[in-house]
């Protein structure tokens, strides 16, 4: 009698177990594909990304704009703002390469922001009619969470984008100038590593974030004008082919430096500029290829013609396209950027 009411038990709790595993079967699928969502890895260079701004219950106008920095061109953009609904709505497009930090400026308050190509993000913000400063800011979008990580570490450390101060820290003495640079640093990595024990955060956005503090270290450093009367000890021993850093800013400039430096080392004296600058380039290309691989040595390429694209170096940016698209380029997505680049360009002419 107790044998068959067991197995009337197990055959009553057979439908539970089976509810059980196909809801956290769908919950599962859920995660993951939340956090494919949110993995930036398939995206698209020159992707447009849209930020609005929400100030309600304010009636005065609000001078808006952004600024981020590009990581195939290597530099600092500016974006305005439009509005969108009098005063209290605003909009501002992004056309991004990568997945980026921005500088969100609004009257005389910054805030940091978070952006993935091909996303929205909204911001609420609340001002106090008498200080006139924001009294409350809210995130709504993929990337909510990291903008409040960077919201809270500027709250913490006591300003907007710490790692502006170090590009403004005035020190002849290159030792201290590294003290300096070592001390802010610290306190970044310290905060990063404190909010992920009580937070989530993405494993690609972690590594960006560190990324970003530790290789403009090391690029201030390395870049620093007295540096070379300096011993080994001064410099930041920091992995040169690194994966983890794809999109940070900073790594790309401390890859240009250091290997700028080692093609210092070809004497160009004797050389006419336009080959000069043809040399340099290739030499460049050449010393890259020696230590980086896969997409980070394809958007380290992509910086090296654009920049020349830029200067109008017809020439070489050809050479350096033949070469690339012969040799070096791991996949066709930042190619055919390129090449729409240079498309543009021609009409334009």
């Amino acid at each position: 009698m107790a044998n068959k009411s067991l197995r009337t038990l197990k055959k009553l709790a057979i439908p539970f177990v089976l509810l059980a595993i196909v809801t956290s079967y769908i919950f599962a699928l859920t995660q993951y594909a939340q956090h494919r969502r949110s993995s930036p890895m398939s995206f698209q260079p020159n992707s447009s990304t849209l930020v609005k701004v929400n100030i309600p219950h304010s009636s005065d106008e609000h001078g808006i704009y952004a600024s981020f920095n590009d990581i195939l061109s290597g530099k600092r953009r500016i974006v305005e703002a439009d509005p969108m609904k009098a005063h209290s709505q605003y909009a501002i497009q992004f056309d991004l390469n990568s997945p980026a930090s921005s500088l969100i400026y609004i009257d005389d308050e910054v805030l940091e922001v978070f952006l993935i190509p091909e996303d929205t993000l909204v911001i609420n913000i609340d001002f106090n009619p008498e200080t006139y400063r924001m009294d409350h800011v809210t995130f709504k979008g993929v990337t909510a969470d990291m903008c409040q990580y960077f919201f809270e570490k500027s709250a913490e450390l006591g300003q907007v984008n710490i790692r502006s101060s170090r590009n403004v820290v005035d020190c002849s003495d290159p030792v201290v100038y590294a003290k300096l640079l070592d001390s802010l640093a610290l306190k970044e990595l310290s905060f990063l590593k404190a909010y992920q024990q009580s937070h989530s955060l993405p494993e690609w956005f972690s590594n960006y974030e560190q990324s970003e503090i530790v290789y403009q270290k090391a690029y201030l450093k390395l870049s620093h004008p007295l540096n070379r009367s300096t011993d080994e000890s001064y410099f930041d021993k920091v992995k040169l082919n690194n994966e983890r850093a794809i999109f940070s800013y900073y790594y790309y400039h401390y890859l240009r430096m250091y290997i700028s430096q080692l093609s210092d080392e070809v004497d160009l004296a004797c050389l006419k500029p336009e080959e000069s600058q043809r040399v340099m380039a290739i030499n460049q290309l050449a010393e890259a290829e020696k230590i980086l691989t896969g997409e980070v040595l394809d958007v380290f390429l992509c910086q090296v013609i654009i920049r020349n694209m830029n200067m109008k170096r017809d020439e070489v940016v050809k050479e350096l396209l033949d070469r690339a698209y012969t040799h070096n380029f791991e996949g066709e997505t930042y190619y055919r950027y390129i090449k729409t680049r240079l498309q543009e360009a021609q009409n334009m002419n």
